[in-house]
């Protein structure tokens, strides 16, 4: 996978798995790589965050936090990277080649978009800690979106649902399992105003 990505990206995405390890998490998550962006100097996530005063320890404080209390199981051939860290860099890889780059660079999936921030949408399966993770990153209202799909205990989102509706970040608004009509609705009215 890794010959698909720039040297800054190839970077980034060691330093995602180094901090993974440092953590004794099992997997690679999407978590593992926005830390690893912002360790990759010069990298458009280290600026967009640094810009939105997002600091190293904070979000090294607020991942360690927010997947502490989860225990994590190893299972013997677990996958190097989650289910969403591949899709994400793998995508990654298709906005490349649509701007026609050879290789996908940390700006292809950093996901940063022009203009002020009013409101973030976060989609998470599994235990849904994602939400937290931002929401006590972020000064924006984040919309959390439980979704039904993932693996393991996730009995159809249920486990998400609640992981959300109990987060102790403020600034935290829940819709309902796989509803993401039901949060971009929201996110246009939070956007009007």
């Amino acid at each position: 996978m890794q010959d698909k990505f720039t040297r800054s990206a190839r970077l980034a995405i060691e330093k995602a798995k180094e901090f993974s390890k440092s953590l004794g998490h099992g997997y690679v998550g999407t978590e593992h790589l926005l830390y690893g962006l912002m360790k990759t100097k010069g990298s458009m996530a280290e600026i967009v965050l640094k810009n939105h005063a997002i600091t190293e320890e904070k979000l090294y404080k607020t991942i360690e936090v927010s997947f502490a209390t989860h225990s994590m199981v190893l299972v013997k051939d677990a996958p190097e990277f989650s289910i969403r860290a591949v899709r994400v860099l793998e995508n990654s890889a298709k906005e490349a080649k649509k701007t026609d780059s050879k290789k996908s660079g940390s700006t292809n999936y950093a996901a940063v978009v022009g203009g002020v921030v009013v409101v973030i949408i976060v989609i998470a399966g599994m235990e849904g800690a994602l939400a937290s993770v931002v929401g006590g990153l972020v000064e924006v209202p984040v919309i959390a979106v439980p979704t039904s799909v993932g693996y393991g205990a996730s009995f159809g989102g249920l486990a998400a649902l609640l992981s959300m509706l109990n987060s102790c970040a403020n600034g935290i608004g829940v819709v309902n399992i796989d509803n993401g009509y039901g949060a971009a609705c929201l996110a246009n009215k939070i956007m009007k105003r």
